[in-house]
C-alpha cells in the first residue's frame, strides 16, 4: 500500500489534504476514521455550549422604585400623584413589581437564545441578576418641564442617579442597567430609556440628552449604562418592559449600522409606507406580515401583532446576502399572535452567539454584546462584523461572574476548526475512494 500525502495551506481557508490512493485497502481505514469523526462530532454537539465560558454574559441590574404614599392613608399609593383611579396598597405594588422583575429576567434569558424557538440547546447570550434594590416612598422628583400647558415633567433622572452614586455602582460594581419603576401620570411622563455613555444618549428618549440643560442630563461614568423607566401595574405584566427594550435594541443597532439594521434585518415604516416588498423581521411596532399603514384611513397595522394574513419573510434564516436565506409564507402563528410572543421571536432572530453568518469574508458578531456594553462593542470601530481590531467581548470577572475563561483563549473556536478539518479530510477521502471504485 502506497499513500502519498501533500499538505497545502491556503490563505483564509481550511487545510486541504490531497491524497493519492493506490490501494483499495485504505477503504477500511477511511471507514474507521469516519466513525471516529462521527463520534467526536456527536460528542461535540452535546457539549459545545457547555464548554464555552463566554456565554451567558451575566448582566448586573440596579432596581429602584418610587411609591409615593397617600398623606391621609400612607399604606396606599397617592392616587392624585400617580394617576391611579382606585386605591392600591403599596405592599401590593411592591409584590407586583418583584413579579415583573423576575418575569423580565426569565424572558430575557430566553429571548437572547439565538434561534431558541427551534434549538433547545441554544444558550442565552445574556442573563440578568439584581445587584441591589432601592425603594423610595416619595414622589418622583420633577426634572425637565416636558409639557408646560399641563405642567408635565420628566423625572429628574440626574438628581435620582446622583443621589444613589450611580458612577460608583457602574464603574466599581459592573452594573450595566438601571431598572426604575414608577408611574405615568399628568405630573410625570417617563422616558422609555436613557443611556449614560461617552458615545451620547443612544436610547429611546426625547428630548435627547444633548438638547437638555446640563442639570437635567444623566451622569456619564467611565463605563456605559442604560436606564429603563418602567411603570408598575397590578397585573404584573411585562409587555411594556419588553416593548421599551425593543426600542432600545433599535436605537443601539441603528447607531452601529443603520443600513444593515433598518434596511435589511428590520424595516423603517412610516405613515403611508407601501408594503410592496418582502420583509425580513419587522420592527417593534410592525410584524413582517403587516398589510397597510394609513392613519388618515384608520387602517394602520401599527401595534397589531395578531395579523392572520400570510406574507413572505426571511427572518428565521436572515442573512445579509439574500441568496443565503429562505423566504417563507407566514402569519402571526410563528410567534403566537401576541405582542410579547412577537418581541421574543424578533429577539431570538437577532444574530446571537455562534450565529454562523459570514458575509463577504466577514463574520457577524453577537449583537447582544452591543446591548451588554455598547461603548466596549464599538471600541475598535462601529461594525457588526468582527475584524482584527474588533474581538468578542469578554466581561470583566466579578464576584457574580465566575465562569469567564481567565486565559482569554477561545478553546471552542479551536475545537470547531479541528472538527471542520476532520470533516473536509474525510469527505475528500470518501470522494477519492468512490472515484477509484
Amino acid at each position: 500500500m502506497i499513500i502519498s500525502c501533500y499538505l497545502l495551506l491556503l490563505p483564509k481557508s481550511n487545510t486541504v489534504i490531497v491524497m493519492k490512493i493506490e490501494n483499495h485497502t485504505i477503504r477500511s481505514i477511511a471507514i474507521i476514521i469516519l466513525l471516529v469523526y462521527l463520534t467526536i462530532f456527536l460528542l461535540h454537539q452535546s457539549v459545545v455550549y457547555a464548554e464555552d465560558s463566554t456565554v451567558p454574559i451575566q448582566t448586573p441590574v440596579l432596581v429602584i422604585a418610587y411609591y409615593p404614599p397617600d398623606t391621609d392613608n400612607p399604606q396606599f399609593l397617592d392616587q392624585e400623584e400617580t394617576g391611579w383611579t382606585i386605591p392600591v396598597a403599596i405592599t401590593t405594588l411592591e409584590g407586583k413589581t418583584e413579579e415583573m422583575i423576575q418575569k423580565h429576567i426569565s424572558f430575557l434569558a430566553d429571548a437572547t437564545r439565538y434561534h431558541g424557538y427551534k434549538d433547545e440547546n441554544a444558550p442565552s447570550s445574556l442573563t440578568y441578576n439584581v445587584y441591589n434594590r432601592l425603594k423610595f416612598y416619595e414622589k418622583i422628583p420633577r426634572g425637565h418641564l416636558l409639557k408646560p400647558e399641563t405642567m408635565t415633567y420628566r423625572p429628574y433622572y440626574r438628581a435620582i442617579l446622583e443621589n444613589i452614586n450611580i458612577c460608583d455602582t457602574v464603574d466599581n460594581h459592573t452594573v450595566k442597567e438601571v431598572w426604575m419603576f414608577g408611574y405615568h401620570s399628568a405630573h410625570i411622563e417617563p422616558d422609555e430609556s436613557r443611556m449614560g455613555s461617552k458615545l451620547g444618549d443612544i436610547a429611546n428618549s426625547w428630548p435627547k440628552e444633548e438638547y437638555l440643560e446640563e442639570k437635567f442630563r444623566i451622569p456619564v461614568c467611565a463605563n456605559t449604562y442604560v436606564l429603563y423607566n418602567f411603570t408598575y401595574n397590578t397585573e404584573a405584566t411585562i409587555t411594556y418592559m419588553v416593548h421599551n427594550r425593543m426600542h432600545q435594541i433599535e436605537n443601539v443597532m441603528s447607531y452601529i449600522d443603520p443600513a444593515i439594521f433598518w434596511h435589511d434585518f428590520s424595516e423603517w415604516v412610516q405613515d403611508g409606507t407601501d408594503h410592496n416588498y418582502n420583509s425580513s423581521c419587522g420592527n417593534g411596532h410592525y410584524t413582517p406580515n403587516w398589510q397597510q399603514t394609513s392613519e388618515d384611513q384608520n387602517i394602520d397595522d401599527d401595534y397589531n401583532y395578531s395579523i392572520s394574513e400570510y406574507r413572505l419573510n426571511n427572518c428565521e434564516t436572515w442573512h445579509p446576502d439574500d441568496s443565503q436565506t429562505s423566504y417563507i409564507s407566514a402569519n402571526c402563528s410563528r410567534w403566537g399572535c401576541t405582542d410579547v410572543g412577537f418581541y421574543k421571536w424578533f429577539m431570538q432572530n437577532l444574530p446571537g452567539y455562534q450565529n454562523g453568518i459570514v458575509y463577504q469574508g466577514k463574520t457577524m458578531r453577537n449583537w447582544w454584546e452591543a446591548m451588554y456594553d455598547l461603548q466596549e462593542f464599538v471600541r475598535g470601530g462601529r461594525s457588526l462584523y468582527e475584524t482584527t481590531e474588533i474581538k468578542p467581548i469578554i466581561p470583566t470577572p466579578t464576584s457574580s461572574i465566575s465562569t469567564i475563561n481567565p486565559t482569554g483563549f477561545d478553546f471552542n473556536a479551536l475545537w470547531l476548526r479541528i472538527v471542520n478539518w476532520w470533516n473536509n479530510a474525510v469527505v475528500f477521502m470518501r470522494n477519492l475512494i468512490d472515484n477509484k471504485s
